[in-house]
């Protein structure tokens, strides 16, 4: 017979193996990346996850239905629904299924975090993902191949996992880094976060770097807003010097060569700078966007179908491949239903979380908020819709919201 003290040290001890796991399934997302090994790992996670569940708070799980659960679950039927006038039924039907596997398996997710004070367990999972991710980047490639790579420009589009989500995902962890060595004060361990900057380096990919500065500087102000005002003002004054270190260092060091060569090709588009070379990339995508929105004012209520938007690139650009902007894919293939049930989760989440900064300045809303500001930013040069890491994230700050709603009715009820 357990008694209570035992009982409450095995729960602790099953709390920290679900954090484990929940951090090597992030790590999964990225080295599987979206083959079928992601999805198998997954899923043998999270039954694993619910078998502690059920072990270590002895049968006792309430299951609630949420706007997580419904707001994911109103878009899933929608993408279904489009199979019956997408060109190809079954991409329409695959991309529903994956949304709806990755709900089933983050409820688990949820349940299993949702009585915590805060989502600080879980970002913690996110952030220290990066450095597992970061590791085997180099592992992968063998430490000398990988140094070559860098110093010749090289990118990155590994075998394992696509560049531009490698680096967007190390972007996310960097500004979890940021937020958690200003609110707690540098310890060694957080000098980890410098296998990030170097994995986003490699990634060469420009939204990840804009991703990261722009979360990196959210959480440094959000965080050092918190602080006594001149201890904020010191603060402030090194946040700006080791920015411009870091900007410092990308025009400089040969590791950031191929991502400012890119960021350069970038510039020569937008300026049409005869002078600079203009990507190739910048070019491909802005012809993406024209035909995306093409086809969306053709079919603007419900769109070509969800997953179909490979038919029309195949046809007019002679690439079978998403548009590269979850905004105009979403709008191709979903029309104006699909793209307002997708981000009505994002209106939702924005609405709960910032009345939440309003009235009590908890930092983990805030925290949320710039996870989703960032997400955002992807957006613009990523499809992410039916991403795990994406649908994870979001969960996260679900949570959050689940959370400030039932310490508000706690102590209502007090």
């Amino acid at each position: 017979m357990l008694n209570r003290s035992n009982y409450l040290r095995m729960s602790m001890d099953y709390d920290k193996v679900i954090w484990f796991l929940t951090m090597l399934t992030l790590v999964f997302f990225q080295i599987f990346n979206e083959t079928e090994n992601s999805s198998r790992s997954v899923i043998i996670v999270t039954i694993v996850v619910a078998a502690l569940m059920f072990f270590g708070k002895k049968n006792k799980i309430h299951i609630q239905f949420t706007y997580f659960h419904l707001g994911f679950l109103l878009f899933v039927l929608f993408c279904y629904a489009s199979s019956v006038w997408a060109m190809d039924s079954a991409a329409a039907r695959t991309h529903a299924t994956t949304i709806l596997s990755a709900l089933l398996c983050f409820s688990v997710y949820f349940e299993a975090f949702k009585m915590d004070d805060s989502v600080d367990r879980l970002l913690k999972a996110v952030m220290w993902s990066g450095p597992i991710v970061s590791a085997y980047t180099i592992f992968y490639y063998g430490y000398d191949e990988f140094v070559e790579m860098m110093d010749n420009g090289i990118r990155s589009d590994t075998d394992f996992a696509n560049s531009n989500a490698l680096g967007m995902w190390m972007a996310v962890c960097l500004s979890l880094f940021v937020f958690y060595i200003i609110r707690e004060g540098f310890k060694w361990r957080y000098s980890a976060a410098v296998l990030l900057v170097v994995i986003t380096a490699f990634s060469q990919s420009r939204t990840a770097l804009i991703e990261a500065f722009v979360g990196s500087a959210l959480a440094a102000f959000f965080t050092i807003q918190k602080e006594k005002r001149g201890k904020r003002m010191l603060k402030y004054i090194l946040v700006i010097i080791v920015g411009i270190v870091l900007i410092n260092l990308i025009t400089q060091l040969n590791i950031f060569k191929g991502l400012y060569q890119r960021i350069q090709g970038l510039e020569g588009f937008l300026s049409d700078d005869s002078v600079v070379e203009i990507d190739y990339s910048a070019r491909t995508r802005e012809a993406y966007i024209q035909l995306g929105w093409a086809h969306f004012l053709q079919s603007p209520i419900g769109g070509i179908g969800i997953g179909n938007t490979y038919f029309i690139s195949q046809m007019f650009i002679g690439k079978s491949t998403y548009l590269h902007n979850n905004y105009i894919e979403l709008l191709a293939s979903g029309g104006i239903i699909g793209f307002g049930l997708y981000y009505s989760i994002y209106v939702y989440l924005f609405v709960n979380l910032i009345r939440d900064v309003i009235k009590r300045k908890n930092i983990y809303s805030e925290i949320c908020c710039i996870i989703l500001a960032i997400n955002l930013i992807a957006d613009v040069g990523t499809v992410s819709y039916y991403k795990k890491q994406n649908i994870f994230l979001l969960m996260i700050c679900f949570l959050q919201v689940y959370i400030n709603a039932r310490k508000q009715n706690e102590i209502s009820n007090t």
